[in-house]
C-alpha cells in the first residue's frame, strides 16, 4: 500500500470521529466523496470500518444519489470479498 493511503484513511477516520461529514451531503459527480471513503477503506483492508461507514453515512447522502451510491458501495464490498456473482446480481447486471 502506498504511504499516502494510510495517511488518507487516518484523515477520513478522524474527520468522521469529529463529526465532519458535510462533504458527503453535497452532490458531486456521483457522490465521489462517499465512494472515495469506501475505496480507501477497502485498500487499507478495513472491511469492518467500511461496512460501518456505509451503514452510518449512506442514509445521509442526498436522496437523488443515495440508493445508487449505497448499492455500488455494497457491490464494492462484495467484490472485495471475491463474491463476484453476488455483486453482479446486486447491480442487476446478471
Amino acid at each position: 500500500m502506498a504511504e499516502f493511503e494510510r495517511d488518507l484513511f487516518e484523515v477520513y477516520k478522524r474527520k468522521l470521529e469529529e463529526g465532519i461529514y458535510e462533504d458527503l451531503l453535497k452532490i458531486y459527480y456521483q457522490s465521489q466523496n462517499f465512494r472515495d471513503y469506501i475505496i480507501i477503506g477497502l485498500r487499507r483492508n478495513e472491511l469492518e470500518w467500511v461496512e460501518n461507514f456505509i451503514r452510518v453515512y449512506a442514509p445521509m447522502l442526498p436522496a437523488k444519489t443515495r440508493e445508487d451510491e449505497k448499492t455500488m458501495a455494497h457491490a464494492r464490498v462484495l467484490i472485495y470479498r471475491s463474491e463476484f456473482r453476488k455483486a453482479l446480481k446486486l447491480t442487476q447486471i446478471i
